[in-house]
């Protein structure tokens, strides 16, 4: 593949041939920003999750609404990681195998299953240059879908339980498998698989059913859904400031660990700060 420029630091490093299709209106933006091309793609689909969560509301049918939900969510990861989605994909068909086949022990299957792929992935993924300059990569989007598929599973496993469960427990239980279009429905939906939050599979199927809950006239969601969308914009712009300042990665530098005056002692205090503000912000909002 092509690169077309030098680093984000500079020029806007474009290798991906999806990310090429956006090199030339977010470039500006990039350099603006000091945000690498694959951060500033999840950005925009950030800001994109607004309207396509918008449509989902609309699709006219409950098997249309799982199949929205799973499509525009696979898109999303496609244009952001495009072969790493694979990666994404595959740990889900595995669980759903492990639910077909072992519905007794599932729930455990599952958390010993994708614990260990998502470590497995961590480690293979660690890339202290590329963390330091705010890259991403798919295992964002995996520890959020590891939630997901070690709690359908549990819920699934829990069905089979004949006496008192708490009410929350019961709520949640599954006395049937989810279809397919369900289970990748639930797993890929744009509002949640990106950055979370995480949700409940009986949550997401109430709401697209719009039973329970949602079973009455919704209320209009227009002035939370401003309230929340300004507060990202706020906290984005004053992650952007403090990471400019006290750089996240200076903890992990020598000159962090070797103080040599009150000033300096300072600094390493804001450093470490700042830092924590900007993990908060990150969790949060983003």
């Amino acid at each position: 593949m092509e690169s077309t420029g030098q680093g984000h630091r500079g020029s806007p490093t474009w290798t991906a041939p999806t990310m090429a299709l956006f090199a030339e209106p977010l470039a500006p933006l990039c350099e603006a920003l000091g945000l690498p091309p694959e951060s500033m793609l999840m950005v925009l689909f950030f800001f994109l999750a607004l309207p396509i969560g918008y449509v989902h509301r609309y699709v006219p049918t409950v098997a249309g609404k799982h199949l929205y939900a799973f499509g525009t969510g696979l898109a999303m990861q496609y244009a952001c990681f495009e072969g790493d989605t694979l990666k994404i994909v595959a740990p889900c068909v595995v669980v759903y195998a492990i639910m077909i086949v072992w519905r007794r022990r599932c729930g455990l299957l599952t958390w010993i299953f994708a614990f260990s792929f998502l470590i497995s992935r961590h480690v293979q993924n660690l890339d202290v240059e590329k963390w330091r300059d705010g890259g991403v990569d798919y295992t964002g989007p995996l520890m959020v879908l590891v939630l997901k598929l070690i709690a359908v599973a549990v819920c699934y496993e829990d069905g089979l339980v004949d006496g008192k469960m708490r009410e929350p427990q019961a709520y949640r239980s599954l006395k049937k498998l989810p279809s397919p279009v369900e289970f990748f429905g639930y797993l890929f939906f744009m509002g949640t698989l990106m950055t979370g939050p995480f949700t409940e599979f009986a949550d997401y199927r109430d709401f697209t059913q719009g039973s329970g809950m949602w079973k009455e006239k919704r209320p209009s969601s227009a002035v939370p859904t401003l309230k929340r969308f300004l507060t990202s914009l706020a906290s984005m712009f004053l992650y952007l400031k403090l990471s400019a300042a006290f750089p996240v990665y200076y903890v992990a530098t020598p000159d962090f660990f070797c103080p040599t005056c009150a000033t300096e002692m300072g600094h390493h205090v804001c450093h470490i700060y700042s830092s924590t503000v900007q993990v908060l912000l990150c969790m949060d909002h983003f």
